[in-house]
């Protein structure tokens, strides 16, 4: 199981996750944004490998990674659309 750090809050704002797993450091930034009357729930992720083999894979997942995110943030939004 990975744990995530929060490394920085902002109530009604956004919230910034930081670990570094598999030889990659993930930094995520979860933002919100009140439009007219909905909210914007914007995911940002930075992955940066520094270890040679998650260097040389990264590459070849990263589609498989934005697809897994993108349904992810579909859940999210299902969810609180309930």
């Amino acid at each position: 199981m990975t744990e995530l750090e929060v490394t920085e809050f902002v109530e009604n704002d956004h919230v910034r996750y930081v670990t570094d797993s598999h030889g990659t450091v993930w930094d995520t930034v979860m933002s919100v944004k009140a439009v007219d009357d909905k909210t914007d729930l914007t995911l940002i992720m930075d992955a940066r490998p520094h270890k040679f083999m998650q260097k040389m894979v990264g590459p070849m997942i990263k589609g498989m990674i934005s697809k897994a995110l993108e349904k992810d943030m579909d859940s999210v939004k299902a969810y609180c659309e309930k």
